[in-house]
């Protein structure tokens, strides 16, 4: 029987693949200790085609370490881009904060290289990644800002929100290992207890409760 040759990956799965990659060495090597080639070895392809999809290491760690937030952002505004009237303020809050929680929580150690790499000597490299993060935090500014124009209400301060929103899910996120035991029952999940304080913080402050409660 004549053996069949594998199936070639298509440019999409190749830059899937080399994104996968990319997190795996720059979580587990760092920035610095990373080489192109070790990417290429462990995505399975070649050097010529990791720098056809990427022009050099910068483009490549920028584009591994911010992925969570582009995969947010595009289920994000995808959801509720193209609302016609209206949307209750308080779900799109929620489904921010729960879909970001969800498409950053398996990136921890990538988040772990994007705050290293910004008190690290290179600018050029933290300003491309500024740069990214601002895309995603405006592009979403935009829906809360509709959202805050329909209902009469100052839409500078929607893109607060959102930018502390981020914020608050990154930190959380980065600090859950030293959570400590008595926010939480032995036995419960450490993520929901968190996601409904940081809802609570969102919608009515310090008190975390609304007036009168």
């Amino acid at each position: 029987m004549p053996e069949v040759a594998p199936r070639r990956r298509s440019s999409e799965a190749v830059r899937s693949a080399i994104l996968d990659a990319a997190t795996e060495e720059f979580t587990t090597s760092g920035y610095t200790q990373t080489s192109m080639r070790a990417v290429a070895a462990r995505a399975r392809v070649s050097l010529s085609v990791l720098y056809r999809h990427f022009g050099g290491k910068e483009d490549l760690f920028t584009a591994a370490v911010t992925r969570p937030f582009t995969t947010f952002l595009e289920q994000f505004a995808s959801a509720w881009g193209g609302l016609d009237g209206p949307a209750d303020e308080a779900r799109l809050i929620e489904e921010f904060v729960r879909d970001l929680q969800d498409s950053l929580a398996p990136q921890r150690n990538a988040l772990l290289q994007l705050v290293a790499v910004h008190d690290g000597p290179n600018a050029e490299l933290a300003s491309g990644l500024r740069s990214s993060l601002n895309t995603v935090v405006t592009e979403v500014g935009h829906i809360a800002q509709l959202e805050a124009t329909r209902r009469g209400r100052d839409p500078g301060l929607s893109m607060q929100r959102i930018w502390l929103a981020v914020s608050l899910v990154i930190g959380e996120l980065l600090m859950r290992p030293w959570q400590p035991e008595g926010l939480r029952r032995p036995g419960d999940d450490p993520v929901q207890p968190m996601q409904r304080a940081i809802l609570r913080l969102l919608a009515h402050g310090l008190r975390l409760e609304p007036p009168g409660h």
